[in-house]
């Protein structure tokens, strides 16, 4: 079961064991330090171990070792696109290295500097959306968790060198620095227009005294940059006029070691703090990208996922894609779950990839009621038909016994098993039914036979039962499953369940919350293309291997090639051959899985037998063999959707109350029919916005403080939008937030 931290202590280790670096103390669910002064400490036994224990956040300092590349998501500005256009524009290559997503969107990317100490621009103006964070910068690390949502690594492993070209790109040489401080990049006017927009909540010190060097540097340190650094702090209720006369004498417009606080440091602020201000809802909606909703309107959408699995190449591409041209809502994860299926149920128990893996699959499509995954069943078995196989397809089993003597009565003994809807199927084992309980035990056992490469003997009576003196014996049974459920009703049903049972770890789980437009001008009946059908037909007919051109010996890099074996008898298992590189990869996800400290280590024990389970299907239907393509394709898949389902039951499972609060209060600012009937605020209610009164009204109960760091949450994570827009008939503006 998943941890009830919010943090993940597991990825905190990284920082101590790749990256020895001087970590920050930061408050629970915050970004914020936890102490003033704040604290920065190598104390990784002691003052780190308590702190974390504590259910505390963990930020790391840069310093001259390392520089992270802070890619923002948020305020109508992609960093992503700012990023890929300026490095074009430089003619710089990023390589692979260690990557965390944040849970805004963005992501960082972390490279070594190799001794390289030069002063480095913090950003460019020509590539908004991007920080060049070393120094004393504070870097939220992996494992840190905003308001329930965890920083989590993309990729976890040693920072790669920072290209030389990007280091040049960056670097401040003295002579720019005394002419940049003659020239400052804004005018008076220019820098009085950002202050005069950048808000001032509760901020950090540090990002007080930036703001502070910043008028210093681009004023050149004249009396007019502290009026407006004196003007701007005044909006805090901390301001004190003693300490910004007394710091602005103090700064240096030449900059630090570190670098250098200039217009920069504003903007960052200005990106993360600035509340934009419209004349209505609708101006303020629209510039969030929401449709606006006609009053009174209770109807909501959701929108689609950020980016759909690109489709499999070859075969269960084309399958995968004639399925969604024929489907009223055409659900990528449903057609590709239809797809491999079809596959997996086609190449029987004929294949063997890796050696010792057999293709059959449990798939199971978690996806919204009315998205269209019954398409996943509905062609399934149009096309299973088309090619007279429709007999191996199972729909509807109710027990054990039922689905032994399927198998055992079919030619072949091979059967594709389809559950539409299978939450309590999953939970059987602690809640479940006798007929439940048998029928999943069954398919357990049909299911690990199916892998094994050894003759799987389950001694079967023509009935079905189970009996050791039946002369009749299935030597190679061969079940594929397809399992369907609603997203909520799977995290029910894993609140049941045992991640340790040896099911839920062999499942490939195809989860998403879209809902598709429809498409209401296709024919469901559409023919199946011919061509589909014979490459279907062709697998089971005698394949021998793809020959590489190459004889058995001696490759150029004094690396034996070892020629896949032809096929030597009929009943002798196909061997699908993978690539030399692609096995030294694969070898490579396995002692990974075995030794990283993963969330839920059950879950994730069967996931390399699954990623070549998936390249092997792939590759009967491609070219015949795991090449680089194959595997990267089957890796990205099984693996990344790994990640989401981990992630999705630890964020189930490990709900604190402030979770709970930040939940409810996003529902309640979601919800249309709250507040419809107020008298004052109604009508902006029923346009899909919630005044910042009637939420305080709502929860009049939670502290202040509380709420306005859980709707700062909500903003930054995306989940919300607030806007300042026009109360009634009048010029005076109120603070609306509104879901997105």
């Amino acid at each position: 079961m998943a941890s009830k931290r919010q943090t993940n202590t597991d990825a905190f280790t990284y920082y101590r064991d790749t990256m020895p670096v001087s970590i920050h103390l930061l408050a629970p669910g915050e970004k914020k330090h936890s102490q003033r002064p704040a604290v920065v400490t190598k104390d990784w036994p002691g003052t780190i171990r308590s702190h974390v224990a504590g259910g505390g956040n963990l930020g790391f300092r840069p310093g001259d070792d390392y520089i992270v590349i802070d890619v923002d998501v948020k305020s109508g500005v992609d960093g992503n696109q700012s990023l890929t256009a300026w490095l074009r524009d430089k003619g710089i290559s990023l390589p692979v290295t260690a990557e965390v997503a944040s849970p805004s969107g963005g992501r960082h990317l972390y490279f070594s500097r190799g001794g390289d100490t030069r002063r480095l621009w913090s950003s460019r103006r020509e590539c908004p959306g991007v920080d060049f964070l070393t120094g004393a910068s504070n870097v939220v690390t992996a494992g840190s968790a905003i308001g329930g949502e965890q920083y989590t690594f993309i990729r976890r492993c040693t920072p790669a060198p920072c290209p030389p070209e990007l280091m040049d790109a960056l670097a401040f040489s003295g002579d720019e620095m005394g002419e940049v401080a003659k020239r400052p990049s804004l005018t008076l006017d220019e820098l009085a227009e950002m202050l005069e927009r950048l808000p001032n909540p509760d901020l950090s010190y540090e990002d007080y005294l930036r703001v502070g060097m910043a008028c210093h540097f681009e004023t050149s340190g004249s009396p007019e940059g502290l009026e407006l650094w004196d003007a701007w702090a005044q909006k805090s209720e901390k301001y004190r006029s003693i300490d910004t006369s007394r710091r602005w004498g103090s700064f240096n417009s030449g900059g630090s070691f570190q670098g250098v606080a200039a217009w920069g440091t504003i903007d960052r602020l200005l990106r993360e703090l600035e509340v934009p201000c419209f004349d209505s809802v609708e101006e303020a909606l629209a510039a969030h990208g929401v449709t606006p909703r006609t009053a009174g309107a209770t109807d909501e959408t959701c929108s689609p996922d950020a980016a759909a699995h690109p489709l499999p190449p070859g075969l269960a591409g084309r399958i995968a894609e004639y399925i969604l041209s024929v489907s009223i809502s055409p659900l990528p994860e449903a057609a590709l779950a239809a797809s491999l299926n079809i596959l997996s149920t086609m190449s029987r128990n004929r294949y063997v990839v890796g050696g010792a893996v057999r293709l059959n699959l449990m798939l199971m499509l978690v996806a919204r009621t009315g998205s269209g995954k019954d398409a996943a069943f509905s062609q399934t078995a149009r096309i299973l038909a088309a090619l007279g196989e429709i007999e191996h397809l199972a729909a509807g089993v109710t027990s054990g016994p039922a689905l032994r003597k399927r198998v055992a009565t079919l030619s072949g003994h091979y059967l594709s098993l389809h559950i539409d809807e299978a939450s309590q199927w999953l939970a059987a084992c602690k809640n479940g039914g006798q007929h439940e309980l048998s029928t999943r035990f069954t398919a357990m056992e049909l299911y690990t036979k199916s892998g094994s490469v050894l003759p799987g003997r389950v001694a079967l009576s023509p009935s079905g039962k189970v009996d050791d003196r039946s002369t009749g014996a299935i030597s190679r049974p061969f079940l594929s499953t397809l399992l369907a459920t609603t997203p909520g009703r799977l995290m029910e049903s894993l609140q049941s369940a045992d991640f340790a049972d040896g099911l839920l770890n062999r499942m490939i789980v195809l989860r998403t919350e879209q809902m598709p437009d429809l498409s209401m001008d296709v024919n469901p009946e559409a023919p199946i293309p011919q061509g589909i059908l014979d490459d279907l037909r062709a697998l089971s007919m005698p394949w021998d291997p793809i020959e590489d051109d190459k004889e058995a010996g001696e490759a150029e890099d004094g690396e034996e090639i070892v020629k896949p074996a032809k096929r030597a008898e009929v009943e002798a298992p196909l061997h699908v051959p993978v690539d030399p590189a692609v096995a030294a990869r694969h070898r490579e996800l396995m002692r990974w899985v075995r030794q990283a400290p993963l969330n839920i280590p059950d879950l994730w024990q069967r996931v390399p037998e699954s990623v070549m389970k998936v390249a092997g299907i792939v590759a009967i239907g491609h070219q015949g063999v795991v090449d680089e393509e194959v595997y990267s394709w089957a890796y990205a898949l099984v693996v990344g959707r790994q990640h989401h389902l981990v992630e999705a039951i630890e964020r189930e499972h490990a709900e604190s109350e402030c979770d709970s609060l930040t939940k409810k209060m996003l529902q309640f600012i979601a919800d249309p029919t709250i507040g419809a009937s107020d008298k004052e605020y109604g009508d902006l209610v029923k346009e899909g916005a919630k005044p910042i009164s009637l939420i305080t009204r709502g929860f009049q109960r939670v502290p202040a403080r509380q709420r306005k760091e859980i709707l700062e949450t909500l903003v930054e994570s995306g989940q919300v939008g607030v806007s300042e827009v026009a109360k009634g008939d009048s010029h005076k503006k109120t603070k609306v937030y509104f879901a997105l």
